[in-house]
């Protein structure tokens, strides 16, 4: 199947032989989707310059039975500004999708979703609140996501308790689990999170990101890493 002018976004490229990449792409209409990008390397048509992660693009591609062949593809607009520790956040991103998502599934919702993260990773203040919002969306888009209002007997979570999490049924609380003020605040698109909740909430997400992925995040090791070199 011929699809012409899909929005894309790169999320990883790897070189293949000597003048092509392989190619892990966010579609809308396709989802997660492996291409081929052949000759790409050689200067073909500028592909090289504009197959790069953050940069929305309009592509064409022939569907295979394991990789798409990429035909041809054009910037849909600007590239979204991410350096420093916001390319590396928007990397952390690309990854997730990529452990998270399995291929060949529609995904308009999340391909809208990321973008917007782009947009906000490239000027909100809070990179990890960013972060930790896609994540949560993610789940909920794939349908993964627990009340994060209400327990499994349907109370209003309570700031000043914590809870663990009991698979596919909801939350409990637990002295020994996740603060309800961090998971309050998680479910609160207008919340202003502390420092102490935001690495709550990272916990309490990995926890539910966990079982649905695809292999463990190389990211999470690498952070786990700078943060013992630190503390040496």
């Amino acid at each position: 199947m011929r699809v012409v002018a899909q929005a894309l976004f790169v999320l990883h490229r790897r070189p293949y032989s000597e003048t092509s990449f392989l190619i892990e792409a966010l579609t809308p209409d396709f989802g997660r989707i492996g291409l081929i990008a052949r000759g790409a390397r050689g200067g073909k048509r500028g592909l090289a310059a504009l197959l790069q992660p953050f940069q929305p693009l309009l592509a064409d591609f022939v569907h295979g039975p394991e990789l798409a062949r990429l035909s041809a593809a054009e910037a849909a607009s600007a590239s979204y500004s991410l350096l420093g520790e916001r390319s590396l956040a928007g990397l952390y991103l690309n990854e997730l999708l990529v452990k998270l998502l399995p291929r060949g599934e529609p995904a308009a919702t999340l391909f809208a979703r990321y973008a917007q993260a782009l947009s906000d990773l490239s000027t909100a203040p809070d990179i990890a609140w960013q972060l930790r919002r896609f994540e949560r969306d993610a789940l909920g888009e794939m349908g993964w996501l627990i009340d994060l209002l209400r327990d499994i007997d349907g109370t209003t979570i309570d700031v000043a308790a914590h809870y663990r999490i009991v698979p596919e049924l909801g939350l409990v609380r637990d002295e020994r689990g996740w603060s309800g003020a961090a998971i309050a605040a998680l479910g609160n698109d207008h919340a202003i999170p502390t420092p102490a909740q935001l690495t709550q909430m990272r916990g309490f997400l990995r926890e539910l990101l966990l079982p649905h992925m695809s292999a463990p995040m190389v990211a999470w090791g690498m952070v786990a890493a700078l943060r013992e070199l630190g503390g040496k």
